[in-house]
C-alpha cells in the first residue's frame, strides 16, 4: 500500500505540471510500460478524489489518441465500485 501512495503521489505531481502522461509526453514505453499511468491509478483506492481525477483525464486522452481505451476500461470499473456503482 505504501508503494502504491507513492506512486499515485507523484503521477498526481506528474499530472499537475504536464497533464496526463500519455504517448506524445512519454512515449509509448512510458504510457504502457510496468508502471504505466493507468495501472498507477488504478491502484489508487485510498486516494478516490485523484483516482477520479485521473480517470477524467485518462478518458480525454484515450480519445485524443494518447492513451489506452484498455487502461479506461479498467480505471472505469475501479472508480464505479469505489464509488458504490456496482
Amino acid at each position: 500500500m505504501r508503494i502504491d501512495a507513492a506512486n499515485a503521489d507523484r503521477l498526481r505531481q506528474i499530472v499537475s505540471d504536464h497533464g496526463w502522461p500519455g504517448r506524445s509526453l512519454v512515449g509509448a514505453h512510458g504510457a504502457h510500460g510496468a508502471h504505466k499511468p493507468g495501472l498507477i491509478a488504478q491502484y489508487a483506492d485510498r486516494q478516490p478524489a485523484f483516482q477520479r481525477q485521473a480517470f477524467e483525464l485518462l478518458a480525454d486522452a484515450v480519445a485524443r489518441g494518447e492513451a489506452s481505451a484498455r487502461d479506461l476500461a479498467y480505471l472505469t470499473d475501479r472508480v464505479r465500485v469505489n464509488g458504490g456503482q456496482y
